[in-house]
């Protein structure tokens, strides 16, 4: 066996030590971490005050920054392609199903589908190649990893971006129906999250009663902050499947129920149901009537569907970003206007 004289016992001839050795092998965002955790300290935490309280949004009014997800359907209903083409919009920064999105980089994790059917789909959506996009499946060189693995926790630290894993049960390491076992590897997702990525993990449904949401351990839903369920219901023209998009768990924020039809080109908003951005709700009130105070605001607007919560964030973001001007009204109020040339 060959060796660095003096390396066993502490310094070689180079001056560098055994140890010092040993941390050039090993992942440089392992050496990071160590630094993080060895310089913490919970006398020095940092205001939760002093933190933004609102919600930032990937996807308006369906994603959220730093959040975990969960899109939930049968066996067939479209969940893989509704995801590749959100994954698509995101990466590219254009309107997924009406909405906007901010681009960012997006990792697509296909632990099911073939190279074959992934390109098909790619092709189908009309989805542009960009180095926005890459998609980890088991024709590459590494078969894909699940939220623990050490290459996707680099990669959410360095870009927090958009991951969507598809799907739940093939990175699963033990058994859904284990509810230890579940948290375990729930925990996992919450850990990209923390580290700045947005995820979105795609699972079935099940046939039993309790399982018309999502199947498995009832760990699943409680780990995540929202999850939607695809479902079909009925046809809406020749080769176009009518679809419902709910969300049956608004831990940050509620979305109402969408019609999408899935057509052969992917999905699109049902004509009977299209869909204008949080903000296109706000500015059309304001554009009809200027000067109104949050209070009158968060009414009109949650008639609209917007949550209160959503309506005071995005008054929030829309001063901040200069196209809402404030005044000061009757009573100590705060009047609301779009913004003009003349301002």
């Amino acid at each position: 066996m060959c060796s660095i004289a003096g390396v066993g016992r502490g310094v070689g001839a180079s001056g560098v030590t055994r140890d010092a050795l040993a941390d050039l092998s090993r992942p440089i965002a392992d050496i990071q971490r160590e630094d993080r955790v060895q310089r913490f300290s919970l006398d020095r935490l940092p205001s939760i005050w002093q933190m933004s309280g609102t919600v930032d949004y990937l996807v308006d009014g369906f994603l959220a920054r730093g959040s975990v997800n969960l899109l939930t359907g049968g066996s067939g209903i479209g969940k893989s392609t509704l995801s590749l083409q959100l994954a698509g919009a995101v990466a590219h920064g254009s309107r997924f199903l009406g909405r906007d999105t901010v681009p960012v980089r997006t990792l697509y994790v296909d632990g099911e589908n073939p190279c074959v059917v992934v390109r098909e789909r790619l092709e189908r959506l009309r989805i542009a190649e960009t180095p926005n996009l890459a998609v980890w499946g088991g024709w590459c060189d590494v078969a894909p990893g699940g939220p623990g693995d050490h290459m996707v926790i680099d990669w959410a630290r360095r870009h927090h971006g958009l991951i969507v894993f598809d799907s739940l049960i093939q990175f699963h390491p033990g058994s859904e129906q284990d509810n230890t076992e579940t948290r375990q590897y729930m925990n996992g997702y919450r850990t990209l999250a923390d580290c700045g990525a947005t995820i979105l993990i795609l699972h079935n449904t099940g046939k039993g009663e309790n399982a018309q949401e999502y199947r498995g351990s009832s760990t699943i839903k409680d780990s995540v902050d929202q999850a939607y369920k695809l479902s079909g219901i009925g046809e809406a023209g020749e080769g176009v499947k009518a679809l419902r998009l709910e969300n049956f768990k608004p831990r940050m924020f509620e979305m109402k129920p969408l019609q999408i039809d899935f057509g052969k080109d992917g999905f699109r908003v049902s004509a009977d149901t299209a869909v204008r951005s949080h903000r296109e709700i706000i500015t059309d009130i304001l554009t009809r009537e200027p000067n109104r105070t949050q209070r009158e605001l968060i009414a009109t607007a949650g008639a609209a569907g917007l949550a209160k919560q959503r309506v005071i964030d995005l008054l929030k973001t829309g001063v901040n970003e200069g196209w809402l001007m404030v005044a000061s009204g009757p009573k100590n109020s705060t009047l609301y206007r779009l913004r003009d040339a003349d301002d």
